[in-house]
């Protein structure tokens, strides 16, 4: 085996493909992200477009589903 494909078989499991986020005003879906608090980020930025809060109601793996609720006053 050369160097190179050494070097290419050695980064093949770590790369991560970029998380995809969709939902509207009531949720808010994230997947493929390994990173539970990125996945939470995204997803507060996400609703937070919207004036509200991103609660965990569910998910696996790498898939992450919030609901996106109002805030406390």
């Amino acid at each position: 085996m050369t160097a190179a494909a050494a070097m290419l078989c050695a980064c093949a499991g770590v790369a991560y493909a970029k998380a995809k986020v969709a939902g509207n005003e009531v949720s808010v879906t994230v997947d493929d992200e390994p990173d539970t608090q990125q996945a939470y980020e995204l997803a507060g930025a996400h609703c937070a477009k919207f004036g509200k809060l991103a609660k965990r109601i569910g998910g696996g793996g790498y898939t992450y589903i919030f609901e996106c609720v109002p805030r406390q006053p």
